[in-house]
């Protein structure tokens, strides 16, 4: 799988992750936040202006994303840039319940926000054969580890390169 699969599965196929940031208090805090769209330069989401999420997103400039679905599980960790309205359209159309939730100018308090330099892993443990692949931006190189009395794992190491911003 090439990194845009991964994120293909996170976006299209998991799609609701807990986001994490750092709060006021120091201690971590989490919120389902939907991944709503990907491409070459990260992944997006989005959330309104306002939100204590919002304020902690703009002062950290990092997240920490983990998702699962089916014994399938994606983590990310990296840095953030608030990317105002660009891609908010394509958003969007890809995810039409958006114009429920945010319906006619409402969708005025929204910033999207692009994860764009991240490191994570990528877990599937529905079959017992498997294999570990530590995967980079330029290229990969797949390595089997056996575990006695235990599932096999595929365990993904995603780089988005520092290029992409």
């Amino acid at each position: 799988m090439t990194k845009m699969d991964y994120l293909e599965l996170l976006v299209d196929e998991i799609h609701s992750t807990t986001v994490a940031t750092i709060g006021s208090d120091g201690h971590p805090q989490t919120r389902i936040i939907d991944m709503m769209y990907y491409d070459e330069e990260g992944v997006y989401f989005l959330t309104a202006t306002g939100k204590t999420f919002y304020d902690q997103l703009m002062e950290q400039q990092y997240v920490a994303i983990s998702a699962t679905k089916d014994k399938i599980a994606v983590s990310l960790r990296g840095k953030i840039k608030n990317i105002g309205k660009k891609n908010l359209d394509i958003m969007f159309e890809k995810n039409p319940y958006m114009k429920k939730i945010y319906p006619g100018d409402t969708k005025d308090a929204i910033e999207v926000f692009r994860l764009y330099e991240a490191q994570g892993e990528y877990f599937d443990i529905k079959y017992c054969e498997g294999y570990y692949n530590n995967w980079k931006n330029r290229g990969s190189s797949d390595r089997v580890f056996y575990w006695k009395r235990m599932y096999w794992m595929q365990t993904v190491l995603l780089c988005m390169s520092a290029k992409m911003h």
